[in-house]
């Protein structure tokens, strides 16, 4: 049997108990399993006592299988169990961690409670959770003429040592491997469901009292509940695989189980390599770094996010006044108008609304926002197309080509500046932050310049500057809802929310691919160009001044054609005439120096210089006035 440690130790069930209720249900279950795997059991509470309390007492007639209670005193109770395990992992090590969860339901980054979660999440050993909603004298009893129990399994990596567990809780229990199918399955698709149950069977050690069973059900959900309601005693689930969005906002499998079963439930997770546990710690710590919002707190910044989300009369005016004045400040390439501009913009509400309803899940909102966002992107588009067509423009000012030509860059700072928005948001200081954040990340400006490019004629810089505003709007929208799912904001659990949120979720990751996805090749294209001017710029350095001090470099451009042939425009100034063989061989040097084919196109303007002369004033008079 995978979990019998016969040669090394004794099995050792550690059970963690508060009062008399936890006492008696924990050691009804592991009492049984440790005679069978001929262990033993500690029990562990924590208290300011490091004597037991009165209440925990171990019965003569268990006294053989219970260890004398061990108290710790002060202190986080996970932290402190947790070192305990760690310190006996050496010398006599726990196979097994025994807890009770009364059912209290805890979302964000919680599954089944604070003192709970790090426990289960931690732990080095085999960890079971136990769901009675019974008396504890009516759950002794249970498990004293324990005779059925079923394992529901998927086929994962804890579903054999499950039935194992299962099967050790007494030599006359009776398990049933449940395996669930689709009821619209045809019959191949049955007997494959069949194959997989036999080959988890074959992982479990042999035992006569396990019996394989396929139901056909419309959910899996369902199927387990009814079955479960056939006049069994126990159901013993596995811990399932699902994702970690899935875990921390739905609550998984096993927790779905246990709440609705009508029976009592343990939920069941294996001992893990030293790796995969370290793993499992290292990302509850990530998840500990962010604060939990209360209930009170989330309802607040959902109603304040919400009211932001709106168009309403004040959004419209400031969002076309600003519209303007960014226009405006691009046209006169005036920086301090644009930030202007930028600061009073109402555009982040929408935005924030967006995220926060993809992770509530709350279509309302969603359609909120979205109608919002859309209403100011109209606004200022025709606000600046307007000025585009009416004030006389000679081509993109500097402001302007600052937002057409957007890279990765411009998405990391738009990814940080929507966490410090998500971040704010959700921690009550957005009205502080938000003009910090709008002047950060460009939103109004790019929509400004797409207007400004078409009423110019300039369609190439619309799309760059259409493309830098879908990075900000995708950006913020990604890294503001992960602050709120790292706050502790999450949809309710039915289908309908859940299908909101994963809709919005994946094509939010989706967009967010995809301009990834461009901007990497705009960006691959930028650094190619700037490794080539770089060296370009050195070989013009080292050959030019071979022709003489007096000649040098004005100005210069270098551009690549599809058959690898590098076009050089130079413009030098030199005190003489160049020949076209000295010519010649500057293209060869630089052809050389660059180690590639160049085609020179070479500019020489004339310059001469003149000595300077000293003009001597005559004592005491004055320099004649221009």
């Amino acid at each position: 049997m995978a979990e019998r440690t016969e040669g090394k130790h004794r099995y050792r069930v550690l059970v963690a108990v508060g009062n008399p209720e936890q006492w008696a249900i924990l050691l009804a279950v592991a009492v049984p399993l440790a005679r069978c795997r001929s262990g033993t059991v500690l029990p562990v509470c924590v208290g300011q006592d490091p004597e037991p309390p009165d209440w925990l007492i171990v019965p003569e007639d268990l006294q053989d299988v219970v260890e004398p209670p061990f108290c710790l005193v002060g202190g986080d109770i996970s932290t402190l169990i947790l070192d305990l395990i760690d310190e006996e992992q050496d010398s006599n090590p726990f196979d097994l961690m025994l807890l009770l969860w009364r059912g209290q339901t805890s979302r964000g980054r919680y599954l089944l409670g604070r003192t709970l979660d790090p426990l289960i999440q931690n732990a080095p050993c085999a960890v079971g959770v136990i769901r009675a909603d019974e008396s504890p004298a009516a759950f002794a009893e249970r498990m004293r003429n324990l005779q059925r129990v079923l394992v529901p399994t998927a086929g994962g990596p804890n579903a054999p040592v499950a039935l194992d567990l299962a099967a050790d809780l007494g030599p006359q229990v009776q398990v049933t491997a449940l395996r669930i199918a689709h009821r619209h399955l045809g019959p191949t698709a049955v007997r494959a469901q069949w194959e997989i149950l036999r080959a988890t069977l074959d992982r479990v050690t042999e035992s006569n009292q396990i019996a394989p069973r396929v139901e056909l059900a419309a959910s899996v959900t369902e199927g387990i509940l009814d079955h479960a309601a056939e006049d069994y005693d126990l159901m013993l689930i596995g811990a399932t695989g699902e994702s970690l969005v899935d875990r921390l906002l739905f609550g998984n499998l096993p927790q779905q189980l246990a709440l609705r079963s009508p029976i009592p439930v343990m939920i069941y997770r294996r001992q893990e390599s030293p790796a995969t546990t370290a793993w499992r710690r290292a990302r509850w710590r990530v998840l500990q770094l962010m604060p939990q919002l209360t209930e009170d707190e989330r309802v607040t910044v959902y109603r304040r996010v919400r009211r932001s989300a709106r168009a309403n009369l004040d959004y419209t005016i400031l969002i076309t006044l600003g519209g303007a004045i960014a226009s405006l400040g691009l046209l006169l390439d005036n920086p301090a108008i644009v930030i202007g501009a930028m600061a009073m913009s109402p555009d982040m509400g929408p935005l924030l609304g967006i995220a926060l309803s993809v992770v509530q899940g709350d279509r309302w909102m969603l359609r909120t926002a979205v109608l919002s966002a859309i209403r100011g992107v109209l606004l200022a588009l025709g606000i600046s197309v307007v000025l585009g067509l009416v004030v006389p423009s000679d081509g993109l000012t500097a402001a302007m080509e600052g937002n057409v030509n957007p890279n990765l860059l411009d998405l990391g700072v738009a990814l940080a500046a929507g966490a410090a928005a998500g971040y704010a948001s959700a921690r009550g200081i957005l009205a502080s932050a938000l003009a910090g954040l709008a002047i950060s990340v460009a939103l109004l400006p790019p929509l400004s310049t797409i207007g400004l490019s078409i009423g110019a004629g300039e369609p190439q810089a619309a799309l760059g500057a259409l493309l830098l505003y879908a990075t900000n709007l995708v950006a913020i929208v990604a890294m503001a809802a992960l602050m709120y799912l790292w706050t502790g904001f999450h949809p309710a659990p039915v289908r309908r929310e859940r299908v909101t949120f994963r809709g919005g979720l994946l094509g939010t990751i989706a967009l967010l691919v995809l301009i990834t996805a461009i901007l990497g090749f705009l960006t691959a294209d930028l650094v190619r160009a700037n490794v080539i001017n770089r060296a370009v710029r050195l070989a013009l350095n080292a050959q030019v001044p071979q022709f003489g001090e007096a000649v040098r470099v004005s100005d210069w451009r270098a551009e690549s054609d599809e058959e690898g042939i590098l076009h050089l425009y130079v413009e030098l100034v030199a005190d003489r005439q160049l020949s076209s063989a000295e010519a010649t061989v500057l293209q060869r040097r630089l052809a050389l120096e660059l180690d590639r084919p160049v085609a020179l196109s070479l500019s020489v303007l004339p310059t001469f210089e003149l000595e300077p002369v000293v003009i001597e004033t005559p004592e005491g008079a004055e320099p004649a006035a221009d």
